[in-house]
């Protein structure tokens, strides 16, 4: 893979974005908006990152519902006497 080439995995009915960078290791994070994300090395080849998406499947679903569950919770309202730190 080249350096800024991406593809989507379908893995388990999820959508997995695949971005080629300059990295070390397949990176795997979820965006605040719940998409799932994964960064790989140019030497990694597509069928890598398709079986490592498969072993960490569990861990994609997991954390997409985490984030989930933070945007259904309503905003929380500033009392009066409240700081920031």
């Amino acid at each position: 893979m080249k350096i800024g080439e991406s593809f989507v995995l379908q893995v388990e009915g999820m959508e997995i974005h695949v971005t080629c960078k300059r990295v070390k290791n397949i990176n795997c994070r979820i965006d605040p908006k719940g998409a799932a994300l994964m960064s790989v090395p140019a030497h990694v080849s597509r069928s890598r990152a398709e079986e490592v998406a498969l072993q960490h499947a569990g861990w994609f679903r997991d954390h997409m519902d985490k984030v989930g569950e933070r945007k259904r919770e309503a905003p929380r309202a500033w009392q009066s006497g409240e700081t920031t730190t």
